[in-house]
């Protein structure tokens, strides 16, 4: 989040204390907390949106206590603090359904299925982002869609359920493609290319990820080249099974992990 951005806030804090509107600066305080989140100011983060917690509850807002809570469990669980993510998260989610709303249900569903993953409750992160994904499609929501698809995706590939993982990328991909970014195609792509790998199907990986890195290479993004080029030699390194590949005939033995060149693979 742009420096801007914490600016403008800063300001309509400083304009809400000046007119001793409590309402302002409640509001600024929550939004000033989840912009810290973003740019991992977490203590600062932490305090503004304890603040905001306290003036919002004693406004009688309980959007905005849920509001707050969620910034304070979104910096906690970054922060590791896992007893105090949970509590905080829970306390939003519970408030968020006390309002109806399910835009700010879904959200916190998010950071609640990524602490269960944290915690090694595979089933229980499931369960919180096939909610969400439920709310998502009910709000024709298709970011929130197309990601929870992906969050689910790579759950149920890592627990070795790669059909279910294989049919869920696939879906994640199509909208990715409609949606048209790019760069979060190119990860998608290479999720279903690491997928094909432990499948042992050498051919679809390679495509999978050959597609994956020239996307990366047209928007020049960087670190997601390398993820690339890393992915590639372990396909390029792998079993010999792999050798059913004929791009990959062509491109075993070269140095992908330490010459970080695409150059260096006659494949692509």
């Amino acid at each position: 989040m742009s420096a801007e951005a914490l600016t403008l806030q800063e300001t309509a804090l400083a304009l809400g204390q000046e007119l001793g509107d409590q309402r302002i600066i409640a509001t600024a305080l929550g939004r000033l907390a989840h912009l810290a989140f973003f740019r991992t100011e977490f203590e600062r983060g932490d305090a503004w949106a304890a603040a905001s917690y306290d003036q919002h509850r004693s406004l009688a807002d309980r959007w905005g206590m849920a509001f707050a809570l969620d910034a304070r469990g979104l910096i906690a669980r970054s922060q590791g603090r896992v007893e105090d993510a949970s509590r905080y998260l829970l306390g939003s989610l519970s408030l968020f359904r006390e309002q109806g709303d399910r835009w700010g249900v879904a959200h916190v569903l998010t950071g609640l299925g990524q602490l269960a993953l944290h915690r090694g409750d595979h089933r229980h992160a499931e369960q919180c982002w096939e909610e969400r994904l439920r709310l998502s499609r009910a709000l024709d929501n298709k970011l929130g869609v197309a990601h929870t698809l992906d969050l689910l995706a790579t759950v149920a590939r890592d627990r070795g359920d790669y059909p279910r993982a294989e049919t869920l990328f696939a879906e994640s991909l199509a909208l990715r493609r409609k949606i048209g970014d790019r760069q979060v195609t190119a990860w998608v792509l290479q999720g279903m290319g690491e997928l094909a790998l432990r499948r042992g199907d050498a051919l679809t990986a390679y495509t999978h990820l050959r597609e994956s890195l020239l996307l990366r290479v047209e928007i020049a993004e960087r670190p997601g080249i390398v993820a690339s080029l890393v992915a590639f030699a372990r396909l390029a390194c792998g079993p010999p099974p792999a050798t059913a590949c004929p791009p990959l005939r062509r491109c075993r033995g070269c140095p992908l992990p330490s010459g970080w060149s695409i150059s260096c693979c006659p494949a692509l």
